[in-house]
């Protein structure tokens, strides 16, 4: 095949393609810029998939950190109810009586003193009364009678008030006691007066209790039903009227 050979100027003279910085495909330029994309396509995808894998092992690490403070925090609260119980499952329990609220009064610890095999029926049941009050006037407890039959709970008769020394048969009803304005009242055997749970009308288990009505020159009344101390409980007291604090828990609004 002849070569055709152009002068310089003729070949000068031709029409030249306009350069597009991607070069005509087939030349080095479109080679080298097809590369380049690939490279920068490849460099992308792994920054991607990098972000992840670092964003998924940031996840891991506080799930398992929360897991680690959560465990501590349960072995921590496992040994610490452990040693309570371990402490306080020999302990006779502070206040093993019951409590109530009668608008201004509050009625604390009451309870039966313990008797070994219990009380038998027709016996007279000696009573734990501690009466507080919140009242700016002085409080008469109006009345004390038997309450309602329930559940596990043993009736009397009736319900008087006993004088330390008294002769038998002088008990009256308890309508003489008064509480003082912001002050308390304590009925303890032993102690003093106390109210008696007279004639109950079947023997009193340990488990049993008897059900005392309480009503007051307020309007309130309350009933509570009285159980039996535990047999370690002591039974003491110290003056019987007088002003006081306000009991461990307030009367309730």
């Amino acid at each position: 095949m002849d070569t055709q050979c152009l002068p310089a100027s003729d070949w000068l003279a031709q029409p030249r393609v306009a350069s597009s910085g991607r070069g005509r495909e087939g030349s080095p330029a479109s080679y080298l810029g097809k590369g380049l994309v690939m490279a920068t396509t490849t460099m992308k995808v792994d920054d991607s998939a990098a972000r992840r894998r670092h964003r998924a092992l940031r996840q891991r690490t506080a799930v398992l950190q929360a897991l680690g403070v959560a465990l501590v925090a349960l072995l921590l609260v496992s040994g610490c109810s452990a040693g309570r119980n371990a402490q306080t499952s020999q302990e006779v329990p502070a206040i093993p009586g019951v409590d109530a609220d009668a608008g201004p009064i509050a009625l604390r610890d009451l309870l039966i003193p313990f008797r070994k095999g219990g009380y038998p029926a027709g016996s007279n049941v000696p009573l734990v009364v501690r009466v507080f009050s919140t009242a700016e006037l002085p409080v008469q407890l109006s009345q004390v009678a038997p309450g309602a039959n329930g559940t596990m709970t043993v009736q009397a008769q009736r319900i008087s008030l006993r004088q330390p020394g008294a002769a038998a048969g002088s008990d009256g009803p308890p309508t003489s006691l008064v509480v003082p304005a912001g002050g308390y009242l304590l009925l303890v055997p032993g102690s003093g007066p106390y109210l008696v749970a007279e004639h109950i009308t079947a023997a009193l288990p340990y488990t049993a209790s008897v059900p005392v009505r309480f009503s007051f020159s307020t309007g309130d009344s309350v009933q509570i039903d009285v159980p039996m101390a535990p047999p370690t409980y002591p039974v003491t007291s110290g003056s019987q009227v007088g002003p006081s604090p306000p009991p461990a828990t307030p009367p309730s609004s």
